[in-house]
């Protein structure tokens, strides 16, 4: 279609200009990190089922996975994190 604004144009600056417009329009895409995700999900089930002390995945998370640029790994990491804490005392 071809809009009146455009008519005297160079069609290749029209088809640039199209082009940058819907390039901004894309949809933002996320980084997926295949090895981040393995590892923190090993990490998680070590950590549920005592094989991994808080202190351990503690130093993963600060060392590979706070602020991941996988959102998925950040945002699961730090759910996880906020599950646990080693500084409170029990009675047990």
């Amino acid at each position: 279609m071809h809009h009146s604004r455009d008519r005297g144009k160079d069609p290749r600056a029209v088809a640039k200009e199209t082009r940058d417009v819907a390039t901004r329009l894309k949809p933002t895409r996320y980084m997926v990190d295949h090895e981040a995700r393995q590892a923190l999900s090993l990490a998680l089930r070590r950590l549920v089922t005592g094989r991994m002390t808080n202190d351990e995945f503690d130093d993963l998370y600060y060392g590979s996975w706070v602020n991941s640029s996988d959102r998925a790994v950040d945002v699961i990491a730090t759910s996880a994190y906020c599950l646990y804490s080693s500084d409170v005392e029990t009675d047990h």
